[in-house]
């Protein structure tokens, strides 16, 4: 920042020798050190309200002896304390109180003129830092003298303002900019994680589970409607296939259907009788007109263990089955197999 570590020494007012009570330590606007240098007083406000904040009195030393020697240690022996300051016309004056030492140099003659030291930022006067009693009106003291007000700034370091989201080569106006936005959005996190939530910003409890519950019904409906639509095809399926069997065998097939929800067998019977739809006669021959019918692959009922010995017996309990409406295994027994 451009904020001069240590206070500017270059201005220089005349004592009267007489203990003022009030002394003007800052002119008001814009002003010119003895070293040259240009300083301007815009908030005189500020920097009292920067004094009282503080509530420590600006010692009255003697050549600047709090700026030069009490940084390394050394005495710094006060001749008084600026005890308040006040604005007047864009001036900023202190009010002093002398102690016995200060009486004394005063009253001697033994110092000329007093000089305040204060801190600023790119010439802009920000607060007080003593007042010192001198006979050097220009002083010449490197370490803080005017000449050095470029060599006592402080830059802001590159990583804190790429930290701030700034470019490396940020201003100070853009970097206190950012630090206030946080600061700003800090507080308005505080201010809203005190405030408790809004009753209405909630679903109560009891309106949830009743939402729930009707879901949960309007699901369980569903699921019962399409069983009931898997189960309604399914009967019309097999009801269709069982058209095609011969009714005394009906019931032998619907049991079977009852333990086994695969239709696939029963489709390969239905249509094996739907096959033989060559005329049978009383002889167990085709019609003259007609052509023998091929004997289809019709397995025999569930737990029954003959097995087909020709294509010609199978014929005769076929037609059995047709002429005397009985089960195929009854045909095949009164053939006596």
């Amino acid at each position: 920042m451009n904020t001069a570590l240590a206070p500017a020494l270059s201005l220089n007012y005349a004592l009267n020798h007489s203990q003022p009570d009030w002394l003007l330590l800052v002119p008001a606007g814009h002003f010119t050190g003895r070293d040259g240098r240009q300083f301007s007083n815009p908030q005189p406000d500020a920097v009292i309200a920067r004094f009282r904040k503080s509530g420590v009195p600006l010692p009255i030393d003697f050549e600047h002896a709090s700026e030069i020697k009490a940084p390394k240690g050394e005495r710094a022996d006060a001749a008084g304390f600026i005890m308040a300051l006040e604005n007047r016309h864009g001036e900023v004056w202190g009010q002093v109180a002398w102690n016995a030492e200060g009486q004394r140099v005063i009253d001697a003659k033994s110092y000329k003129f007093y000089s305040p030291a204060f801190y600023h930022r790119k010439g802009e006067v920000l607060a007080m830092s003593s007042v010192g009693l001198t006979n050097k009106p220009n002083l010449d003291v490197p370490a803080l003298n005017a000449q050095e007000p470029e060599d006592n700034d402080m830059p802001i370091p590159a990583a804190v303002c790429i930290a701030l989201g700034l470019q490396a080569e940020a201003s100070d106006d853009a970097v206190l900019t950012a630090i206030n936005q946080l600061k700003d959005d800090k507080q308005t996190a505080l201010n809203r994680a005190e405030q408790p939530p809004s009753p209405d910003a909630f679903m109560p409890l009891e309106k949830h589970n009743e939402i729930l519950k009707v879901a949960l019904n309007r699901a369980e409906t569903a699921e019962q409607a399409e069983a009931e639509r898997t189960k309604k095809d399914f009967e019309n399926q097999r009801d269709a296939l069982l058209e095609k069997i011969p009714p005394a065998e009906r019931n032998d097939w619907m049991a079977l259907c009852r333990q086994d929800s695969d239709l696939t067998t029963l489709e390969k019977v239905a249509n094996s009788y739907a096959a033989l739809s060559t005329p049978i006669v009383s002889n167990g021959k085709p019609a003259t007109n007609s052509t023998a019918a091929t004997v289809p692959d019709v397995p025999l009922p569930a737990g029954y263990a003959w097995e087909k010995g020709s294509d010609e017996l199978h014929q005769k309990a076929l037609n059995h089955m047709q002429q005397h409406q009985s089960t195929y295994e009854e045909a095949i027994l009164s053939l006596g197999v």
